[in-house]
């Protein structure tokens, strides 16, 4: 996915995952839980992937760059 920020001008290439939570919190906030549970149902992935701590970062990342505002609901 490719995402242009009309504020800054920059032009940023989601991965899989980053779509994924840009897809998921466009209409509606999510909590880190949800997206975890949505994204182990979604990603074939082993075991030992955890995913609330890779959504987490993506979220961080993806606001830092501008791209999303925090869609999180507190648990």
């Amino acid at each position: 996915m490719v995402i242009y920020v009309g504020f800054t001008g920059n032009v940023h290439i989601l991965a899989d995952l980053g779509r994924f939570i840009a897809d998921e919190c466009w209409q509606i906030p999510q909590t880190i839980d949800t997206l975890a549970t949505k994204a182990d149902a979604r990603f074939e992935t082993d075991d030992e992937v955890d995913f609330a701590d890779a959504i987490r970062n993506t979220v961080r990342q993806l606001h830092d760059f501008g791209i999303l505002t925090p869609c999180m609901l507190t648990p």
